[in-house]
């Protein structure tokens, strides 16, 4: 185990025609909600509503994923030209009724936006490195009952020395309704290895909020207190030593070693990406739409690639090239792949690499 690292990450600054692009993203998905409008005059106030109004069956049509800031595709290839995305299962019936996305949207401060529309297929969570290991590695199976998905890294509370595993609420929480103090988190899971006994205990959950219409959510986390520190080893799989945190930028190449897909290779395109999913809200099964923002999209890295993810990756930890860790998987489709930021992760749950 190594204290000595921990999350060394610092903002990136955005360009001014990116930040355009966001403020219009906001304003999109989240009207008056949207962080700056509360201090907006009145006509200001009406013009960010009439926006989102104007727009908002874009956005809640069943055959939209989801939405971000990215380049500009033509063909296989990205344009320099920053872009308003939106993500479709499917190309030609991307937008209910037929409604097609406008070449141009005009949001209600700054210069109109060019939009993009991009086939991502179908987005779902990823919840083997299949086989008990002593001591265990991140980018190997964990799971609780009958979920499986992948260890991220070991984690400490900041300036405590207990040591727990990072993995997804939906992987190691059952979508953040279990109990903590009362979940063992196995590793393998029990659909990889039958018999396998309890290796830690779920300690916290980063609770969702749950709406149909607004993105409320950065994370999909939980952490589980580990029994034994010495069956740890941070030494992710097949790659190494992390040696510190940053912040996930555009065209990053990126690495992560999953329970299903193992050691795989993308690009990061978009990091605001927003989409939603359906979740379970309580013990009984009922269930509901949690909504994330800032969000950050992988890509295969060329078009012959595999897929940087498969169901069972859940909870891996994304690395570039230097091996600084950038994110937490958490989603994916057969093309594209999503991570909450790993450093709003960790300041969330005042974590640091253990």
């Amino acid at each position: 185990m190594n204290p000595e690292v921990g999350a060394n990450s610092h903002k990136k600054s955005m360009t001014r025609k990116e930040a355009h692009l966001v403020h219009a993203l906001r304003y999109l998905t989240q009207g008056l909600r949207a962080p700056g409008a509360r201090g907006m005059n009145r006509n200001q106030r009406g013009a960010v509503q009439d926006f989102h109004h104007h727009h908002r069956e874009l956005l809640h049509s069943e055959g939209v994923v989801g939405v971000g800031v990215a380049r500009k595709r033509q063909g296989n290839s990205l344009t320099p030209q920053l872009s308003l995305r939106f993500y479709v299962r499917r190309k030609g019936d991307n937008i209910k009724d037929m409604v097609s996305v406008p070449r141009y949207l005009f949001p209600p401060q700054g210069d109109r936006i060019v939009t993009d529309v991009v086939e991502v297929g179908d987005i779902r969570l990823n919840a083997g490195r299949l086989s008990e290991m002593r001591p265990a590695q991140p980018g190997v199976s964990v799971g609780i009952n009958f979920v499986a998905g992948t260890l991220g890294c070991f984690v400490k509370k900041k300036n405590s020395s207990p040591v727990y595993l990072l993995s997804n609420a939906h992987v190691i929480a059952r979508d953040g309704v279990a109990t903590p103090g009362q979940t063992p988190v196995y590793q393998p899971a029990k659909v990889d290895q039958f018999g396998t006994q309890p290796f830690a205990e779920l300690e916290e959950i980063v609770p969702f909020k749950f709406s149909s219409t607004q993105f409320n959510n950065t994370m999909d986390a939980a952490i589980a207190r580990v029994h034994n520190e010495t069956d740890c080893n941070n030494h992710i799989l097949h790659v190494g030593q992390v040696i510190g945190v940053d912040e996930p930028t555009r065209e990053t190449p990126v690495q992560k070693v999953g329970r299903t897909t193992g050691l795989t290779h993308g690009v990061i395109e978009d990091i605001h990406f927003q989409w939603q999913f359906t979740y379970e809200k309580d013990q009984h099964g009922d269930v509901g739409r949690v909504g994330f923002r800032d969000q950050v999209l992988i890509n295969r890295i060329n078009a012959s690639a595999p897929p940087f993810s498969a169901k069972g990756d859940s909870g891996a930890l994304v690395l570039d090239q230097n091996m600084h860790a950038i994110g937490l998987l958490f989603a994916g489709s057969s093309q594209v792949s999503v991570c909450n930021p790993l450093p709003a992760v960790l300041n969330r749950l005042n974590l640091e690499l253990a």
